[in-house]
């Protein structure tokens, strides 16, 4: 095979480049009908010397700062906000068109409950101090 490069990521799987395309190398199970074999690309990574260019491993990410889980959980929230204005909005119609039952009317005050929640864990995501949900 000789790929150029061969980068072994930190999920175990590996990037070959060969012929100047990168090409995802996963075991059988996940990608039956893949081009290599992930236990070949393993053994030629291994026997690679330490010092070879092409030898190489994935650069592991930093993890997100307690600033960006704050914002990452702000906008699962606003999300959830939305979802639940639209549920809102389609409870709220049947009862304005005169379809709608005790049950629409159960639904809306549910949905108010839990955009009073959401509110208030967006107010306390801004206190200083305050960590933010994983």
């Amino acid at each position: 095979m000789d790929p150029e490069i061969i980068i072994k990521n930190n999920d175990g799987t590996y990037t070959i480049w060969h012929e100047g395309n990168p090409y995802q190398v996963c075991p059988k199970d996940i990608d039956p009908g893949g081009l290599y074999d992930i236990d070949e690309i393993a053994v030629e990574w291994e026997a690679m010397d330490d010092d070879d260019p092409n030898k190489q491993m994935e650069i592991p990410l930093d993890p997100p700062t307690e600033e960006e889980l704050k914002e990452i959980h702000r906008a699962e929230i606003h999300t959830e906000l939305d979802a639940l204005d639209i549920k809102a909005v389609r409870a709220l119609t049947t009862i304005c068109v005169g379809t709608g039952t005790d049950a629409d009317i159960a639904k809306v005050h549910a949905i108010e409950k839990r955009k009073d929640e959401l509110r208030e864990e967006l107010r306390e995501l801004d206190k200083p101090g305050k960590r933010a949900k994983k």
